[in-house]
């Protein structure tokens, strides 16, 4: 009897050994396992959110340039029509080229579907000498408000040569849907 002491503790303390790994070391196990796999998915997140940051924080260096840029882009691309306007910056290229005809004909502005704006479709004829038209082209192509042309064509102007007749067809734009 006195050698089945030591077995039968040894076999009480195999047994509480066995019921604390089940009902306290297992349990806490698995906490642990959930804990790692939601430390692992912050980890991710943190990535996710640092390049997220990193993204905004260029964002906030090139702000200053993207204002710049759209507010040179509202000046170009007026919020109304303004056909008077238009006219009186096109007769004033045309002025100030010395150009000895200047005519333009500008057509409905109508919307351009996706985009909030409307473009308004202008033929405008010009004659006078080669520099003079030159100059004009340049004082287009500069203006204060964007313009694109779809078609030059160039002939001989009333008088014979060198007197230049110069057609285009533009386009201009507003932010105004409504214009047309």
């Amino acid at each position: 009897m006195t050698n089945r002491g030591p077995i039968i503790a040894a076999v009480v303390f195999l047994l509480l050994a066995v019921l604390a790994f089940f009902f306290v070391l297992r349990p806490k196990m698995k906490e642990v396992d959930v804990a790692e796999q939601e430390l692992e998915q912050a980890q991710g997140e943190e990535q996710i959110l640092r390049a997220e940051l990193s993204r905004l924080q260029q964002v906030e260096r090139e702000a200053p340039r993207i204002r710049r840029e759209l507010a040179r882009l509202r000046k170009e691309i007026p919020p109304v029509a303004d056909l008077p306007g238009l006219i009186n910056i096109l007769q004033s290229a045309a002025d100030r080229s010395g150009v000895e005809f200047f005519s333009i004909s500008p057509g409905d502005p109508t919307a351009l579907g996706a985009v909030p704006a409307a473009e308004i479709p202008a033929q405008i004829q010009v004659a006078g000498s080669f520099f003079q038209i030159d100059e004009f082209l340049f004082r287009v192509e500069h203006l204060r408000r964007a313009a694109e042309v779809l078609s030059v064509s160039v002939g001989e102007g009333e008088g014979g040569f060198p007197s230049l007749t110069l057609n285009l067809e533009a386009r201009f734009y507003t932010t105004d849907v409504d214009a047309g």
